[in-house]
């Protein structure tokens, strides 16, 4: 259904006298894309006796801009005022208004406002389903899949020509046809991961056959199950001030490989982790302490492990302590 838009009468009457007019209040750019920027003249008339003083323009949101030729219209004189708008993010039926304010300058002066105001229907041409796609915690051992879709939003197939993941070959993609969208399959293998990384944000650009967007690139950020876990995750204490803190920590490898601790560094010298440099083993338990010149207050800190683990060669853990 088609929203009703209530036109301001196109003439403002001063005293009786006809002063300023415009050809038309609103005006409709009908369909267009989202990356076509449209502009319109809306004409202005001074039809009375004394000049008339356009002060400002004022568009309903930023989407919209306006250049207007003269703002000092004398009798009998025209002008044009000219509208933008850029419909980058908006989609449908987009309805908006540009204030008109000035003077007539008549003895007294008098001021007049006027709305003018105009509509587009916002076609996109391609919708994608999506512009990240997110795969979270896959196992080194595992895969995982997604799909994104591009929708057709111009009543014409979309038709992907290629699809590029550069530097990324733990990604495979697929394309097939769903009526007029078009379907990319993501699938994420976890095996193929290079040693050492274990998170990261690649750019899927997809080349389709429509000239208006003829690429479409998506976000894809993913990261894998650590090996190594903490148990806790984080280690916390709600104790009294001045005293030495002691708490347990248990990493454990996904694999049950065996790993060493290496080292510790300690955001906070009164921090420090016992129990290090031992012999590999699939779970390896340490102490973190926290030392007794510790004062009251909140304690927000950071211990960061070096394992010998090629593909998890840190591992970091918070603590956190309320001492009264």
């Amino acid at each position: 259904m088609r929203a009703l838009v209530l036109l301001v009468p196109a003439i403002l009457s001063l005293h009786g006298q006809d002063t300023i007019t415009f050809d038309k209040t609103h005006h409709d750019f009908g369909k267009i894309s989202a990356d076509r920027r449209v502009t319109h003249q809306f004409k202005v008339y001074n039809r009375g006796q004394v000049p008339v003083q356009i002060k400002q323009v004022i568009p309903s949101c930023g989407c919209t801009s306006t250049v207007s030729g003269q703002w000092y219209i004398k009798p009998g004189e025209s002008t044009n005022l000219e509208i933008a708008f850029d419909p980058k993010g908006f989609r449908g039926t987009v309805h908006k208004s540009v204030q008109v304010r000035g003077e007539v300058l008549s003895s007294p002066v008098v001021s007049f406002s006027h709305s003018l105001t105009f509509q587009a229907e916002v076609v996109r041409e391609i919708v994608p389903s999506t512009s990240t796609l997110f795969f979270n915690e896959v196992p080194r051992t595992g895969s995982r899949k997604a799909t994104l879709t591009l929708a057709s939003g111009n009543g014409q197939a979309v038709k992907v020509t290629r699809v590029d993941v550069p530097g990324a070959p733990f990604l495979a993609t697929s394309i097939r046809q769903n009526g007029l969208d078009a379907v990319i399959d993501v699938a994420f293998d976890g095996k193929a991961v290079p040693l050492g990384r274990t998170n990261g944000v690649e750019t899927m650009t997809v080349q389709t056959t429509n000239s208006r967007m003829p690429y479409v690139r998506t976000s894809i950020q993913w990261d894998l199950k650590a090996r190594i876990q903490a148990t806790p995750e984080r280690v916390a204490w709600v104790e009294s001030a001045g005293k030495e803190l002691r708490a347990n920590l248990v990493l454990s490898h996904a694999d049950g490989k065996p790993f060493r601790v290496l080292n510790a560094q300690c955001t906070s010298p009164l921090l420090k982790v016992e129990g290090m440099g031992g012999a590999s083993a699939a779970k390896q338990e340490l102490r973190v302490v926290l030392g007794s010149k510790n004062r009251g207050g909140v304690l927000n800190e950071w211990i960061t492990l070096q394992t010998d683990e090629p593909d998890q060669p840190e591992l970091k853990v918070r603590v956190s302590a309320v001492l009264r």
